[in-house]
């Protein structure tokens, strides 16, 4: 449906399901941590309302992230709109892009690379 024009939006949890991998809690049955997604924006861990959490928490997060992905941090009031590798930012907010060491910071209007 997607190929021919549809359109998928999703905010908070179901932002977080677009990307590659969600953040779980690992049971007897799966070891793992994560847990994979709807690969939307593949390989991505996509964490809205990024401005509400700690840096402490964000940077074991991505420390134990799969390995090959990258941290999307989309803030509050912020939408990230596009398809494929085209996407840009929305509103009042930034977003984040944290990808091998590097971090980078996109704001109203810019063109986020993925």
């Amino acid at each position: 449906m997607l190929g021919r024009g549809g359109v998928v939006a999703g905010c908070s949890a179901g932002a977080m399901v677009l990307g590659g991998w969600l953040p779980g809690s690992p049971t007897l049955r799966r070891l793992s941590l994560w847990h994979p997604a709807f690969g939307v924006v593949p390989g991505a861990l996509v964490l809205p309302h990024f401005n509400a959490f700690p840096a402490w928490l964000m940077n074991p997060l991505y420390a134990l992230r799969p390995r090959g992905a990258f941290l999307l941090g989309i803030e509050g009031d912020t939408a990230l709109i596009g398809r494929g590798k085209a996407w840009v930012v929305r509103g009042q907010g930034r977003v984040e892009v944290r990808r091998e060491g590097a971090v980078s910071r996109f704001t109203e209007g810019q063109a986020v690379p993925l």
